[in-house]
C-alpha cells in the first residue's frame, strides 16, 4: 500500500521494482518532506526515521535505467510506464493468471517488469527482470510475449526479436496496424512467427476464423461491434436515457472506460482493430490515417428514443465492405435493425458479422477485452507457434481491391435538426435535399427540449450519396431558421 507524494517525479517510484545490495527490499516512500528531494521511511523494522539523500537513488535509477533528467524528473526507459502509473493501472505483464499460465507453460528465462507488485511473489526472482536489453540480446529464447502497447519501445522490441528469428505473440493492435505488413515481413524472412490473436477481440476468434476456416471464402463484408467500452457507454444511453458523460463516468467507475477515454470513444481503438481484420480479409496493405473514423461522444439520448421508434438500435461498428472491386472501411455510429443479431449486442460484449461467399452471414459474439479474455487469446497464440520454424499462414497481400473514399458511400441517414417552430421550413429544407438528389424517407417533428419555439426534425432518407448528403447539410446549415444540425448517423440495413 503506497503513500501518495506531492511532486509529479516521485510518483514512478510508487511501483519501481527496488534493488539495492542485490537484495529486494520492500521500501515504502511514505511522503517527500522537502524539495531537496529527502525521502522517509516508516516501515524498518527499527522504525526509526531514515533519511535517504537523492544522489544515492540518483545512481541506484541509473543502474536500473532510469534516467534523471534536468529537471530531475524521472524517465522511465519504457515509454508507456509514466503513462500507466498516472492513471493508476499496472503495465507490461501485470496480469498474475497470464503470467502464471506462461510460466507454467514456457520455461522462459525472463520476464520482463517495468511494475512489481507483491502479486507476482510466485514468480522465480531469477527470471524477473528490468533490462529489456537482457531479454533481446538471450539468443536462447523461442518466444516473446509482448504487452507494452504502442508503438514506441513496443516496435523497437518486436522488431528487434523477430530480426533476431525470435517468435513473437502479441496484443498490440496499434502495432499491428501501423506496422503490421512490415513485421510479417521481417518475420517470414528470419523464420519467425508473429501471432496476435489477442490484439483485435481478445477471446473471440476472429483473426483464427479468418486464418483457417474462413480462408476459403471470398469476404464480402465484414461489421463489429469491436470495442466494449463505446458498445457500455451507447448500450446505457439507450436502456436508461442517460446523457453521454454520465454514462461514460458509470463505465469509468466501473473499470470499463480508462480515466482518458479518448481513444475509445474517439473511435481510435476500433479503427485500428477494423484495419487490421480488413488487411486479413482483403489481402490489402492498410494505413489507418486513411480510413474514416467518428466516435460516439456527438449522441445524445433523443437519438436513442428515436431510434427505438423508428425500429432501430445505435451501435458503433467499425465496417469494411467490398462493391465493384473496390474496399471502403469506416468507423462510426450506426442504426441497425432491431431484429439483426448485432443490434441484441449490449454492455462490454463484442461482436463481429463476416458475410462470405460460401460461409454466408456468421456472428462471433464474446468478450473483447478484459484480462482473462486477453489471456485467453495469448495463450492460444502461444501454442499455435509451430515448432521447427514452420511459420504459420502469412497474410499475403496482392494488388487486390482499391480504397473507397467514405464520399463514395452510398446509404441511408438519419438527420436530427433544431429549427425555428415556424411555418415553411420543411419546405426550405426539402429543396435543398431535392437539388441534390437526396429523397425523404420520412419526417417527425417533436418539440423542443429548451423551448417550443424550437422544434426537432428528425428526417430519415431512402439511399443517397455520402458526397451529396454533406453537401445539403452544408446549405441547410446556413438557412436562418436553422439553429443546429445536431446528428447524422448512417442507417445499416
Amino acid at each position: 500500500k503506497w503513500g501518495e507524494f506531492n511532486l509529479d517525479w516521485g510518483r514512478p517510484l510508487k511501483s519501481i521494482l527496488s534493488v539495492f545490495d542485490k537484495k529486494v527490499i520492500n521500501f515504502r516512500f511514505h511522503h517527500l518532506v522537502s524539495s531537496n528531494s529527502t525521502f522517509v521511511n516508516k516501515d524498518l523494522e527499527d522504525k526509526k526515521k531514515i533519511f535517504l539523500n537523492f544522489k544515492i537513488y540518483e545512481k541506484f535509477f541509473q543502474k536500473q535505467e532510469i534516467i534523471i533528467n534536468q529537471n530531475k524528473r524521472l524517465k522511465i526507459i519504457n515509454r508507456q510506464f509514466s503513462k500507466i502509473l498516472n492513471k493508476r493501472k499496472l503495465t507490461i505483464s501485470e496480469n498474475p493468471k497470464l503470467l502464471d499460465e506462461v510460466v507454467n507453460l514456457v520455461d522462459s528465462p525472463y520476464i520482463l517488469l517495468c511494475n512489481f507488485d507483491k502479486k507476482f511473489l510466485f514468480i522465480p526472482q531469477e527470471i524477473l527482470t528490468t533490462s529489456l536489453e537482457d531479454v533481446l540480446s538471450d539468443s536462447n529464447l523461442d518466444i516473446i510475449i509482448e504487452v507494452i502497447g504502442g508503438t514506441g519501445i513496443a516496435y523497437d522490441a518486436v522488431k528487434s526479436a523477430l530480426e533476431n528469428g525470435t517468435s513473437v505473440v502479441t496484443a498490440n493492435k496499434e502495432l499491428i496496424a501501423k506496422f503490421g505488413q512490415e513485421l510479417r515481413t521481417i518475420a517470414q524472412n528470419s523464420g519467425a512467427q508473429l501471432l496476435y490473436e489477442a490484439s483485435t477481440a481478445a477471446a473471440i476468434p476472429v483473426i483464427s476464423s479468418l486464418r483457417t476456416q474462413l480462408s476459403g471464402n471470398k469476404i464480402k463484408s465484414i461489421r463489429g461491434i469491436i470495442n466494449g467500452t463505446s458498445n457500455y457507454i451507447v448500450s446505457q444511453m439507450a436502456s436508461s436515457n442517460a446523457r453521454f458523460q454520465d454514462a461514460l463516468k458509470e463505465a469509468q467507475d466501473l473499470g470499463y472506460a480508462e480515466s482518458d477515454p479518448a481513444n475509445d470513444i474517439e473511435g481510435t481503438d476500433a479503427l485500428y482493430k477494423i484495419c487490421i481484420l480488413a488487411t486479413l480479409a482483403f489481402g490489402v496493405d492498410i494505413n489507418p490515417e486513411d480510413v474514416y473514423k467518428e466516435g460516439i461522444t456527438q449522441l445524445e439520448p433523443q437519438d436513442f428514443a428515436m431510434a427505438h421508434e423508428l425500429g432501430y438500435a445505435i451501435k458503433h461498428l467499425g465496417i469494411c465492405q467490398i462493391s465493384d472491386e473496390q474496399l471502403m472501411i469506416r468507423v462510426h455510429p450506426a442504426l441497425i435493425p432491431t431484429s439483426q443479431m448485432l443490434a441484441k449486442v449490449d454492455q462490454v460484449y463484442n461482436a463481429i458479422e463476416i458475410d462470405g461467399n460460401l460461409s454466408g452471414k456468421i456472428v462471433l459474439h464474446g468478450q473483447g477485452a478484459g484480462q482473462n479474455a486477453t489471456t485467453s487469446a495469448i495463450i492460444g497464440d502461444l501454442l499455435d507457434i509451430k515448432p521447427n520454424n514452420e511459420t504459420v499462414k502469412s497474410v499475403s497481400l496482392n494488388q487486390g481491391p482499391s480504397i473507397k473514399n467514405i464520399n463514395a458511400l452510398v446509404t441511408k441517414y438519419y438527420i436530427r435538426i433544431s429549427v425555428n417552430n415556424e411555418p415553411g421550413v420543411l419546405a426550405k429544407i426539402s429543396t435543398i435535399l431535392g437539388e441534390l438528389n437526396i429523397s425523404i424517407a420520412s419526417v417527425i417533428q417533436k418539440d423542443g427540449t429548451q423551448s417550443t419555439e424550437v422544434a426537432e426534425l428528425i428526417i430519415t432518407t431512402y439511399e443517397s450519396s455520402e458526397e451529396d448528403l454533406q453537401q445539403a447539410l452544408k446549405q441547410i446549415a446556413l438557412l436562418s431558421v436553422v439553429q443546429t444540425i445536431n446528428t447524422i448517423i448512417r442507417i445499416e440495413d
